[in-house]
This record gives structure tokens, sequence and C-alpha cells, in this order.
């Protein structure tokens, strides 16, 4: 009788028990927006149209006014060329960092005296179709001038 009572009990608890179960299973994830891809900077590049009339003048003997006509060019091997300098570059992400090591095509290190740049970091948009660079602060450049945006120039 005992038996009997037990199983009666169990048999009506199995239906709560499934029911239960479904209930607390985790609902099926909404699909998830897929990852943004990183985009890609090799390519052309130019300073963002406006951005000249904003550093206009000299400092440390460099005419500020001519950023307008500075161009860049990344390519696919890490590496980079500009109108005045060339170096490497790293993308994580949508962050990039410039490191110069050619000068007006001098090795910066015989220019430094043996010390390197500071590496300019950047942040790229995620629609790719510019980079707002953060330039060192070295004296050269207004103290005014604390980003620069590029813009793509072509393919």
């Amino acid at each position: 009788m005992v038996r009997a009572n037990w199983a009666r009990r169990t048999a009506s608890l199995l239906p709560a028990l499934a029911l239960f179960t479904v209930g607390c299973k985790s609902a099926p994830r909404s699909a998830s927006a897929p990852p943004v891809p990183t985009p890609n900077i090799v390519g052309k590049w130019k300073i963002a149209p406006g951005v000249p009339t904003a550093i206009t003048g000299t400092k440390g003997g460099l005419k500020t006014d001519v950023a307008e006509s500075f161009r860049f060019e990344f390519k696919a091997d890490g590496t980079f060329t500009g109108s005045n300098k060339e170096g490497t570059y790293k993308q994580e992400g949508l962050r990039v960092t410039l490191t110069t090591t050619k000068l007006m095509g001098v090795d910066v290190a015989k220019v430094q005296s043996g010390q390197a740049l500071a590496p300019m970091p950047g942040k790229v948009a995620a629609d790719g179709t510019s980079i707002v660079m953060n330039p060192p602060k070295t004296g050269y450049l207004p103290d005014k001038l604390s980003s620069i945006k590029i813009v793509r120039d072509g393919p």
C-alpha cells in the first residue's frame, strides 16, 4: 500500500516536474547582432577639410597651414607613407597606432639622437570612413592641436 501511494504520488508529480523542467530551460537566445567587422584602413587618406584653418600659423619654425596637403597611404604589410614621413602602423579593432621611422626621408633615430618619436594613437570610425589621430605633444605642433581627422582619399 505504501508503494502504491508512492507510485501514485510520483506519477502525479511527473507532469508538474516536466512542466517545471521545460519552464526552467533558458529561452532560446535571440540572434545577437553579429560582431562588427574591423574596418580595413589600407588605402589612401587625407586631412579632413576644415582642419587646417584650426591650426594655421607657425610653431618652432614649422608652417602649420600646409596640413591640408598632407596625405597618408596605409599598406597591407603594416607600413604607411605620408607627405613627409613613413613608418609602421598597428591596428587592433578600431584602435590604430602609427610609429614614424623616417621623417623627410631621414631615419628618425638619426634626427632624434637615437630616440624614437612617440607613437601616434588614433581611432578608426566604425564605418571606416575616417580616423581621428591624436598627435603626441612634442612642441613642434600648436598646443591646441589635440586631434587630426583624416578621411579616405581613394582606394
